[in-house]
């Protein structure tokens, strides 16, 4: 039964597409990336450099535009001097994984060097 009321919701999220879709989910996955980052001692209401992104998948007109199938999220936390967290998000805004880049290191979040 629940599957049979997500599938509208999933697919009014792919006719929206592009921008709009993505401030329209910006809310909730906002409450996501919250609570998540609150488990490692992450105030998000203090970080700055924000962004969420719609991530498309390609299509064949390649134009960028193709149905939403997840986010990105990045950020710079208060209590780092440089650097930013980094997080992938699924459709329903579920953290699919997290990683922390130079400059900015939170106990529990692993780090990424490139």
């Amino acid at each position: 039964m629940k599957m049979a009321l997500l599938a509208p919701v999933a697919g009014v999220l792919m006719l929206i597409g592009g921008t709009v879709g993505a401030q329209a989910q910006d809310a909730t996955c906002s409450a996501e990336i919250s609570a998540y980052l609150k488990q490692f001692g992450v105030d998000s209401s203090k970080m700055t450099d924000t962004t969420i992104t719609a991530q498309h998948w390609a299509h064949k007109g390649g134009s960028g535009d193709g149905p939403i199938f997840g986010y990105s999220f990045q950020g710079t936390p208060a209590q780092c001097s440089s650097g930013s967290i980094q997080m992938g998000l699924d459709l329903g805004c579920a953290v699919s994984h997290a990683a922390t880049t130079p400059g900015c290191s939170i106990k529990g979040i692993p780090s990424v060097w490139w």
